[in-house]
């Protein structure tokens, strides 16, 4: 299957909604092999783990759209740029709270809850990229991370871990991001 054709079967699956039996279609689509609905059915995601999700919530339809986002780095159709840009791109307007024109994501970005995530028109995440979106990240306009950048939104004190306080990071437009040396 040439690979327009595969992001429209894809495009289709995902317009209809995700549920364990359409994302197992996907991941056939992606070249998985595959995983059980039974197995999907029981899918769990880091994020539903953290203690905000109670606050924050993670629906159904995030937690089957959000894995294939993540399986796709794990598979050798992610260095194929003409698909895995358009496919995260179909992800990222399903996804993020917004997601502007000609967003472009490479392999390994990360975010934690996306429906705290609003991207503008013409963003680039270069690499390895972490969105700790618990608190929210909005990406204004031709803003740009390079590689390896992380973004929390979150602090606590040295004395307690636990008790942490959230806030939204918002990075104006034309801010480029380079990691910490």
């Amino acid at each position: 299957m040439k690979i327009g054709e595969r992001l429209s079967a894809i495009e289709t699956i995902l317009d209809s909604g995700l549920d364990p039996s359409r994302t197992g279609k996907v991941l056939e689509l992606l070249g998985t092999g595959g995983l059980s609905s039974d197995a999907l059915g029981e899918l769990r995601l880091f994020s539903e783990c953290l203690p905000v999700v109670d606050e924050v919530g993670y629906t159904t339809q995030q937690k089957y759209m959000h894995f294939p986002w993540d399986a796709l780095d794990k598979l050798p159709i992610s260095i194929i740029v003409d698909f895995s840009i358009p496919f995260r791109r179909m992800l990222a307007k399903r996804l993020f709270a917004t997601c502007g024109r000609n967003f472009i994501a490479e392999g390994n970005v990360r975010f934690n809850f996306p429906q705290n995530l609003e991207v503008g028109d013409d963003v680039f995440l270069n690499r390895s990229v972490f969105l700790d979106t618990k608190g929210g990240v909005t990406l204004g306009n031709y803003v740009g991370l390079t590689d390896d950048v992380r973004v929390f939104t979150h602090k606590h004190s040295e004395s307690d871990h636990v008790v942490r306080k959230y806030g939204k990071v918002v990075l104006k437009d034309f801010v480029i991001v380079n990691p910490v040396q």
